[in-house]
């Protein structure tokens, strides 16, 4: 959660004031992208006396969003403290598909080149076995090649169940 905008702070120097059932508005002006569901702007308050944490924290107690649109955020209240509009970025963000996308066509991309290093060093296997830089190379291309079949095939497969992400996290381990 993070502040869309600047933090307004009243205060009246009088400790006898009490607002009652009267009410204060206050309009806070945001530039936010209607068409982006995942942002939920919420008026709050800085609270300086929270027991759970010695520095403070915003709280929406007291305070309502009665308004809103894309360029205004409007909140009533019935105290005079710090207040500041929320706005949670935390929601499904349509990149991960994309990020999804280029992660398999990169690992893809990578498999099929290993596998024709493989076949490349494995049709070379008289002079291979000559050096054993080239031997290295081939056990090295053959780990990378199953670690990322193991990465593409498991990683999404083992979202559901315990043992199977146990297992694919150990074989990647052990192959990377």
């Amino acid at each position: 959660t993070r502040t869309e905008s600047l933090v307004l702070s009243s205060q009246i120097s009088d400790d006898r004031v009490n607002l009652g059932s009267e009410r204060v508005t206050l309009t806070f002006n945001i530039g936010l992208d209607e068409s982006q569901p995942r942002f939920n702007p919420r008026c709050a308050f800085f609270n300086f006396s929270n027991v759970d944490t010695r520095m403070g924290s915003f709280s929406s107690d007291g305070i309502l969003q009665t308004g809103r649109n894309s360029s205004f955020v409007q909140c009533t209240s019935n105290h005079l403290t710090s207040f500041a509009v929320l706005v949670d970025a935390s929601g499904n963000i349509d990149k991960s598909k994309a990020f999804s996308a280029v992660s398999y066509i990169g690992c893809s991309i990578s498999i099929i080149c290993l596998f024709f290093t493989i076949v490349l060093l494995v049709a070379l296997r008289t002079k291979v076995f000559d050096r054993v830089t080239d031997f290295v190379h081939l056990n090295l291309s053959i780990a990378l090649l199953l670690g990322l079949i193991i990465f593409v095939s498991g990683i999404e497969t083992a979202k559901d169940s315990r043992i199977g992400c146990v297992l694919v996290a150990v074989l990647l381990q052990y192959f990377f």
